[in-house]
């Protein structure tokens, strides 16, 4: 009886999280869907994280195969090269940069699409700047 008990347990809580995974894109987030989702069921939470409207600014999925940071890491490594004094290399990166910027998102919110373009204005700066320097 108790293993039964503990197998019940295990397997709510282990829904409870699949339904929290649900609601990572949501209003309502993680968190907040893995909680209800224990305390009162995992089928009233996915309901719940159903209801809730998705997150505006997430980076497209369908573009970058879910690759999230990709312009984080090419913008880390043109930084580099123009340390480093690599100059067209980091031109390059910085290129790259500006091509995931301007592809890997779509509905973003307003404050969100006005941070994304003034880097990508201040990413045009440092290409213009490297330019002088060939």
């Amino acid at each position: 009886m108790e293993l039964m008990i503990i197998g019940f347990i295990i397997v709510w809580i282990g829904l409870a999280y699949l339904v929290a995974d649900f609601g990572k894109n949501r209003r309502i987030g993680h968190s907040s869907a893995f909680w209800i989702s224990v305390l009162f069921s995992p089928l009233l939470g996915l309901l719940i994280v159903l209801i809730s409207p998705e997150v505006e600014g997430r980076i497209s999925q369908r573009s970058n195969g879910g690759n999230e940071d990709r312009f984080k890491v090419s913008l880390d490594d043109a930084k580099k090269a123009a340390f480093k004094g690599e100059t067209e290399k980091a031109i390059s990166l910085y290129q790259d940069t500006l091509y995931y910027m301007s592809n890997d998102y779509d509905n973003l919110n307003n404050k969100v699409e006005q941070n994304r373009q003034a880097l990508m204005n201040d990413i045009r700066g440092r290409i213009e700047e490297l330019k002088q320097k060939l």
